[in-house]
């Protein structure tokens, strides 16, 4: 049975004899550096008055805008985390800054693309209550601001009692719901965890079985392992924060090491299953 603390040490110790390491993240990372900086300045209501709040221009910086950067940062995250499924399988001894688009040019892309849109696609309906309540709370504090800008008042006595009553229903139901939300969508989440590194594991053997079958094997696999896998992800909260404070920046660092981390989780289930037959057959 393997251990966190063994994973994160191979994880280390790959990053310490890859060469490159450090450039093979670095399309995503600047990417999603500019894209803080703008979404930070379109997001502000400071001097927004209600009609540049229901404007085209800042529904779509504030709702298609991110559905479309988050498809490419997550096809260039694909990019990377296939590079670094390749260095721990010694298919690769270096990586490099053209290694962040690869995936582009896979010959196999489109098998690529189908799997990572079902499993976004599947992940999305398992997560509609959590986004629901997400909604509801951003929502409703939105408005909340609006009333408040437009009125130029922060008394709650000089706001309109009912509407604001209203609000306050929507962002209790919203908290509610986010936690049940939570509750049913994160142990999905990594029930899907595996999807990846078995459809990389399909196109290297090339026997692609199928999106579906691919998301079915990762779920049978995760059995008995979400909980070991979340624990794995909370080991790197310091790490998260660190990204969020160097606004992006440490992920230079931070998702070569998370993702081999992760790389080395799926052959570590491999070799538990592989035990666990072998103990079978004895």
């Amino acid at each position: 049975m393997f251990t966190i603390f063994e994973i994160r040490e191979k994880a280390r110790q790959t990053i310490h004899h890859t060469d490159g390491i450090y450039q093979v993240a670095a399309i995503p990372v600047i990417l999603s550096v500019i894209v803080q900086l703008f979404s930070a300045s379109r997001n502000s209501l400071v001097g927004l008055t209600p009609e540049d709040i229901a404007s085209p221009g800042y529904l779509f910086s504030t709702s298609l805008f991110p559905f479309f950067y988050g498809l490419l940062l997550g096809l260039l995250q694909l990019s990377v985390l296939w590079t670094l499924f390749q260095v721990t399988k010694n298919i690769k001894q270096a990586t490099s800054f053209k290694d962040c688009i690869s995936i582009f040019s896979h010959k196999d892309f489109g098998k690529v693309f189908k799997t990572y849109i079902l499993k976004s696609f599947l992940l999305f309906l398992w997560g509609l209550i959590f986004y629901l309540g997400l909604g509801l709370i951003i929502g409703s504090t939105t408005v909340t601001a609006t009333i408040i800008l437009s009125t130029g008042s922060t008394d709650p006595n000089l706001l309109p009692q009912d509407l604001l009553a209203l609000l306050g229903i929507l962002l209790i139901s919203g908290i509610f719901l986010t936690i049940i939300g939570l509750a049913i969508y994160i142990p999905q989440i990594y029930a899907y965890s595996q999807v990846e590194f078995i459809l990389f594991e399909q196109l290297e053997r090339e026997e692609y079985t199928g999106a579906f079958s691919i998301i079915k094997a990762s779920r049978k696999l995760m059995k008995g392992y979400k909980f070991k896998r979340f624990v794995l992800d909370l080991s790197f909260i310091g790490w998260f924060a660190l990204i969020v404070i160097t606004f992006g920046l440490a992920g230079l660092y931070v998702w070569p090491y998370h993702y081999l981390a992760q790389s080395y989780f799926h052959e570590g289930i491999l070799d538990d299953q592989a035990q666990k037959m072998n103990y079978v057959y004895e």
